[in-house]
């Protein structure tokens, strides 16, 4: 399911719209194998702060057992890889040293462990009957690099990691789906060894709601723009009040209509009957595996429940009572009756 959407960027130089390309690009494969599927979730364009530091992930895919980075590269031609694990360039018949985009990834993926250990105390749950605090030093972090699809890709035969580290973009959904069957395995009370003891953790699904919900509101330029204007003396906190309460990236401002008008409303009956995403057929039940989602009982696709509060543009979180759903709005307060099940 796709979290977070791609932030379109003014390109003017040659080079920064090729970037765009290769990440458009990526975008699409990604939301082509994961956009209907709820437990895998994509972000794209998402900003990590802290200590300090900055980093701008391409897309970063989330499950219960683990994360990946992917980092899109533009290659129209071809890309050399030797036995120290330096990359070089073709372009028009020469070859040019460019850095290294997986060590560019992998300091990613060491920020991002380090920002959800700060905040692991927020995003956690305790263990051991609440003695012990959990954290997410055991959650695996793998890195991949996306190379166009009309470019080339050589290295050393000393490297077989780089064959399973380094694909074409369009092989990048197989190698993700290969990750994560990996990272479930290592979870798994059954699986034994020394890689599982320090890479093997499944989030339960409130700390994997929170975690979530806290690199959408803390993963975006604006408020990495805000810490900035603080002087970096601050971290963005973690959601307290409402952990598990989703935030929408560039939340549009409530109108002076709006802002001066009744307080929140609870809806009574659904305003507009939902659709599925595949076949457009109104035959749709929701069901729950991580969240909520609508099933079709046409072609049997699944559907993400995405909606927005009316008032304040907020992502709505979704509530079950009975067979009726409600889409209850962690900023202004307001409840809105979307669905009932048949």
């Amino acid at each position: 399911m796709i979290v977070k959407e791609r932030q379109g960027r003014a390109s003017g130089t040659p080079r920064e719209k090729a970037g765009e390309r290769a990440e458009r690009q990526m975008a699409f494969y990604l939301r082509r194998a994961f956009g209907q599927t709820p437990e895998v979730l994509v972000f794209h364009d998402l900003h990590l702060h802290h200590g300090g530091e900055h980093a701008q992930l391409d897309h970063l895919i989330f499950h219960r057992a683990g994360l990946i980075i992917v980092e899109s590269k533009s290659v129209t031609s071809a890309v050399n890889i030797n036995a120290r694990e330096e990359w070089a360039r073709q372009w028009e018949g020469n070859w040019t040293g460019i850095p290294s985009p997986l060590l560019q990834a992998r300091r990613q993926g060491e920020l991002l462990h380090k920002l959800l250990d700060a905040n692991a105390e927020t995003l956690r749950s305790r263990l051991a009957f609440g003695l012990l605090q959990g954290g997410f030093g055991a959650l695996p972090v793998d890195v991949l690099v996306a190379i166009s699809d009309d470019g080339l890709v050589h290295y050393e035969r000393e490297l077989p990691h780089i064959a399973a580290q380094v694909k074409k973009a369009d092989q990048i959904p197989g190698r993700v789906r290969e990750l994560i069957d990996h990272h479930r395995k290592l979870a798994s009370v059954f699986h034994l060894g020394r890689e599982s003891l320090n890479r093997g953790l499944t989030l339960p699904e409130a700390d994997f709601a929170k975690t979530r919900d806290f690199l959408l509101a803390h993963g975006t330029e604006s408020a990495r723009k805000e810490l900035a204007s603080a002087g970096g003396s601050r971290q963005p906190a973690a959601s307290s009040t409402r952990p598990t309460a989703k935030v929408q990236p560039a939340v549009p401002q409530p109108s002076p209509s709006q802002a001066q008008g009744p307080s929140p409303k609870v809806s009574g009956e659904p305003s507009q009957v939902p659709q599925c995403g595949k076949c457009g057929s109104k035959r749709l039940s929701i069901l729950y595996k991580h969240s909520y989602y609508f099933k079709c009982a046409d072609c049997q696709g699944n559907t993400a429940i995405r909606r927005t509060c009316p008032q304040c543009g907020a992502l709505l979180k979704t509530r079950k009572q009975g067979q009726r759903f409600y889409g209850e709005c962690p900023g202004c307060g307001t409840s809105e009756h979307f669905f009932t099940n048949p």
